[in-house]
């Protein structure tokens, strides 16, 4: 028999879903109307061992309260700031993330914005949309990145 596990969210990734679906017994909270959420989850918590959660989403201590079986919770993302970390740490339940996911994404964007900011991309584009490109209104010049060291 599977392991039951709850599932907060889905995972933006079909694959990883179907992965999931393969190895456990998933309960998907996600897909229960608002309305309904409670009374179904009274029914599966009972045998639920894990939660798959997202950085956002966590899971607080009233949720925790109502799957005593829980040994796990697996935020699919960074970040367990939204997980009540007192609850699972007195239960002994463990806690894990994803770490590093988004590092190549997020020094992506921030050699983006750097890149816009430097060359005022933001102010150019206000300047073409505003007519004054036509009109030969003059443009101070933007900072040159040539040469210099990011990281």
């Amino acid at each position: 028999m599977k392991p039951e596990i709850l599932v907060l969210a889905a995972s933006p990734s079909a694959a990883v879903m179907e992965r999931l679906e393969q190895a456990f017994h998933c309960h998907h909270l996600w897909r229960q109307p608002c309305e309904a959420q409670p009374e179904w989850l009274a029914g599966v918590a009972p045998g639920i061992r894990g939660v798959l959660t997202t950085g956002a989403i966590g899971i607080g201590p009233a949720l925790l309260e109502q799957l005593p079986r829980l040994e796990i919770v697996a935020v699919n993302g960074i970040g367990v700031d939204a997980v009540a970390l007192d609850a699972t740490r007195a239960r002994g339940i463990f806690v894990t993330n994803t770490p590093g996911v988004l590092t190549d994404d997020v020094a992506d964007l921030a050699l983006t914005l750097l890149l816009s900011a430097a060359r005022r991309l933001p102010a150019l584009e206000r300047h073409v949309r505003s007519g004054a490109w036509e009109r030969g209104v003059p443009l101070a010049p933007t900072r040159a990145l040539r040469g210099k060291v990011c990281g």
